[in-house]
């Protein structure tokens, strides 16, 4: 029995008392129910010491639950966006799907004339759902394709493995079958198979070959050498075979994928949580100090945002140690080594697609600087066809998620692909 075996047994024996621990925190909510003895005060406007504490205890709980709780994929469920003041439904459809990822289009139901951005989500750890906001702040100017990677626990053996490669041929495929008005936005490690796909699509000879419309990178990891951050030293600290014996493992036999070799999803939330513990430390003391004042909706924000961030996926052995080795170890792509099925490919290729690269002044995972680099990089493309956006005072997650995002992000993709930046 190996440690995945030990994790997936640990995480079921807790599904029963998990479950204890939620109706717990949901019997003690005095938005549910509250004895007459406390109902009273609060009605009349005034909270009493007792309820701050029934109120801290429910939200401890939650807090546990949360940690404890076996997960699943979470579901997108966007059913209806804000557009001007006004609801309108929204459609999810599958447009394809392949074992190693669906391609989902997201619309407003009855609108058939928005523009197309194929939104390429990172395979770093986390579903694609970690975009809902994305998605759901793209909605209202754009119809919205998204990447959505399955858990490699859940396919197979028999459909065959998945490698830096295929995901490229998945990009390049993509881009084929939704035509040449569509607008790439790739978010963190998603860049690099974007970029070199779109490399890869330039320099072909094909006459009827399909190219992007443009490429937007947001804290992609293009040139691994500048403002190196943790991640990039733990690439460069241990040499390949301490990625193999130290991370890789196989899966249980209970999944469809069982004996399937991966980067296990519990090693990756170890990872995540292990760059800024103070942070998420903070934010489980804030969501308890939230819910105790009362402040419910502050409260239930940080426990959304950790129901998404503590669901994660396996990734296959050989894409998760492709990209170690050939975008953070030796930063291929920036030194003209990248290679796709044996080709070099060449930045220099791109002369005809718009990039616009899109930094984080404060990002801690991908470096300022790492994502601008595609901008030298692809040197042969026009000045005009070349764009920048630093978002001030903003971290990793602000480059895709929140009102930042929302305010400066979202406007300046628009002015981008109406040819206006």
């Amino acid at each position: 029995m190996n440690m995945y075996d030990w994790i997936d047994t640990w995480q079921q024996a807790w599904r029963a008392p998990s479950a204890v621990l939620g109706a717990f925190a949901r019997g003690l909510d005095d938005r549910n129910t509250l004895p007459p003895w406390l109902a009273l005060p609060k009605a009349l406007g005034f909270d009493p010491p007792a309820l701050t504490i029934r109120r801290a205890t429910s939200a401890s709980l939650s807090v546990l639950r949360r940690l404890t709780e076996p997960r699943e994929k979470p579901a997108f469920g966007i059913v209806e966006v804000d557009v001007d003041g006004t609801a309108h439904a929204v459609r999810e459809e599958v447009v394809e799907e392949r074992p190693f990822c669906r391609l989902l289009r997201f619309d407003l139901i009855g609108r058939s004339d928005a523009p197309t951005i194929l939104l390429v989500a990172p395979m770093a750890g986390h579903y694609a759902t970690l975009l809902r906001e994305t998605v759901r702040d793209l909605l209202p100017s754009y119809s919205v394709v998204v990447t959505d990677w399955s858990n490699a626990r859940d396919v197979p053996i028999h459909d065959g493995g998945f490698d830096l490669d295929d995901y490229i041929d998945l990009l390049i495929g993509h881009i084929q079958k939704l035509g040449p008005t569509t607008h790439i936005v790739a978010v963190c490690q998603a860049g690099v198979p974007a970029v070199a796909a779109t490399a890869i699509l330039e320099s072909s000879t094909t006459s009827d070959v399909v190219l992007p419309a443009s490429l937007t990178v947001l804290g992609s990891p293009i040139d691994t050498s500048r403002s190196p951050t943790e991640v990039n030293r733990l690439a460069s600290e241990h040499d390949s075979d301490w990625f193999t014996d130290t991370l890789i493992t196989t899966v249980p036999a209970r999944f469809p994928g069982a004996n399937r070799a991966v980067y296990p999803g519990y090693l990756q939330l170890t990872a995540f949580v292990a760059m800024n513990p103070q942070r998420h430390e903070k934010s489980a003391r804030d969501a308890i100090a939230h819910f105790a004042d009362g402040d419910f909706d502050a409260a239930e924000k940080v426990d959304s945002f950790y129901g998404e961030f503590l669901s994660t996926m396996d990734l296959t052995a050989e894409f998760y140690l492709q990209t170690v080795e050939r975008v953070f170890k030796r930063n291929a792509l920036a030194k003209g080594d990248f290679r796709f099925r044996g080709t070099p490919v060449s930045l220099t290729t791109i002369t005809r697609t718009p990039i616009l690269a899109i930094e984080a002044e404060r990002d801690d995972i991908t470096g300022l600087g790492q994502t601008s680099a595609i901008l030298e990089l692809a040197s042969e493309l026009p000045p005009k066809c070349k764009r920048h956006y630093l978002l001030k005072d903003a971290g990793h997650y602000g480059l895709f998620s929140g009102s930042k995002f929302r305010r400066e992000i979202v406007p300046e993709l628009c002015a981008f692909h109406e040819g206006e930046a």
